[in-house]
């Protein structure tokens, strides 16, 4: 019988290669910083003075909230509707890491001949995909399907995103100009989430769960691609 002592085992081996990886990464050290050192009022004025920059950081600002807002919707899906156990979440973590990683290898080199601002877009708009098909259908194969089409946008839109992070912030600044952007991705994801939340308890007494977790998953559908889209009509990339 599944039940919460079924992932005590993963979780634990989890909190400890993750402790693993940060101590690994401790003797590390960076080199000769290039980074200029401005008073942090002028640094926030820089970054708030910089239209097309903050643009920029709004418009992920939406997405993100409409993007987080499934969360809660994804975890009562998977486990509640579709069933997911310890083995299934493995199966889909371990391709959707596959296929994460063979994305990566072929957008190397590739990503610097593409408008970034396209790519971007494009990757976010087809997001879409996700809540669609968490709603439409809520079991193991079309999950695992959606799995394999989707890492591939989270991968394109991720390097489409560093890649900005470090072309749009003026020389020395890219660490502030990061700061913002991490900020306030960091804000989006958790209003989205707590929205998301909010949603499905206060509408689920009038439509019932299933209905509120579906109207969570159309509502971040719509909202991803208009933020894609947003992202690709927005911006042209810079000479």
């Amino acid at each position: 019988m599944r039940g919460v002592g079924e992932f005590a085992i993963p979780l634990t081996l989890a909190g400890a290669a993750g402790v693993v990886a940060a101590v690994s990464v401790l003797p590390l050290r960076e080199g000769e910083a290039a980074a200029e050192r401005r008073p942090l009022r002028e640094v926030v004025r820089m970054v708030v003075s910089d239209a097309e920059y903050m643009r920029f950081v709004a418009l992920n600002f939406g997405y993100g909230a409409f993007m987080s807002m499934t969360w809660p919707a994804f975890t009562y899906s998977t486990a509640i509707e579709a069933g997911f156990g310890v083995f299934e979440q493995a199966v889909r973590t371990v391709v959707g890491s596959v296929m994460g990683i063979a994305t990566q290898q072929f957008l190397r080199g590739r990503i610097d001949r593409c408008d970034k601002y396209r790519l971007l877009g494009l990757g976010r708009t087809m997001l879409a995909v996700y809540p669609l098909v968490f709603a439409a259908a809520p079991s193991f194969w079309p999950i695992l399907a959606v799995t394999v089409v989707g890492e591939v946008f989270v991968q394109v839109s991720m390097t489409a995103i560093a890649a900005l992070l470090l072309e749009l912030p003026p020389k020395g600044l890219v660490g502030s100009y990061t700061a913002v952007y991490n900020l306030l991705t960091g804000l989006a994801f958790s209003l989205g989430s707590a929205l998301g939340g909010l949603v499905m308890e206060f509408a689920s007494p009038c439509l019932g769960l299933p209905l509120s977790v579906d109207m969570v998953f159309l509502t971040s559908a719509v909202g991803r691609i208009v933020f894609g889209v947003l992202l690709m009509k927005s911006f042209r990339e810079r000479s």
